[in-house]
């Protein structure tokens, strides 16, 4: 069995699936083969397209504009971009073995999981918050977090898209321009 192109009499290009088989006789002396072709175009052009939609869907996951996560409903990681592991320190193979629960800033994660608890009870399908991750070398990452989720036809939660910016150098901005207000 192969998949082969074609090109047809007009110029068209199109695609065969062919299928073959030997053929023998009573006596197990070969006769010849039978065989067959199917037109395959439509699926091999729907399989080509997919793939260029994947492709494309992969870059835009992977620009370094932000960090981009996608997570499942008992908080892991199912699949993160190089921001997110450079933001926070871990490669993707260490972060599929936590969660970003793990991950939270103890001060953050009520806030946070309340808000998540929210999404999955149906009461909302987005949050914005800033949220600060304990970093794998131990430092503090501020971020600003927004969560949306993608639901199933039934209306439950199949999984959660969550962006990060890292805010840090503003926060840490912030509170030097704080600590150095003088009132006159």
């Amino acid at each position: 069995d192969l998949d082969f192109r074609i090109i047809t009499k007009d110029g068209q290009v199109r695609w065969l699936s062919h299928a073959c088989q030997a053929v023998f006789g009573k006596n197990g002396e070969y006769l010849g083969r039978r065989g067959s072709n199917r037109d395959i175009t439509g699926r091999k052009t729907a399989e080509n397209e997919l793939k260029a939609s994947e492709a494309r869907f992969r870059s835009y996951f992977e620009l370094p504009l932000t960090g981009i996560a996608i997570t499942s409903l008992d908080k892991g990681w199912l699949e993160v971009n190089s921001t997110v592991c450079d933001m926070l320190g871990y490669s993707r193979e260490e972060l599929a073995h936590t969660t970003w629960d793990e991950l939270t800033h103890p001060d953050d994660r009520e806030d946070d999981v309340s808000q998540f608890e929210r999404i999955l009870a149906g009461e909302i399908d987005t949050y914005s918050m800033e949220k600060r991750f304990i970093r794998k070398d131990g430092n503090v990452l501020w971020t600003n977090l927004s969560v949306g989720c993608v639901r199933k036809s039934d209306g439950s939660v199949d999984y959660t898209v969550a962006m990060l910016q890292n805010i840090s150098l503003r926060k840490e901005a912030e509170k030097i321009l704080q600590e150095n207000v003088r009132f006159f």
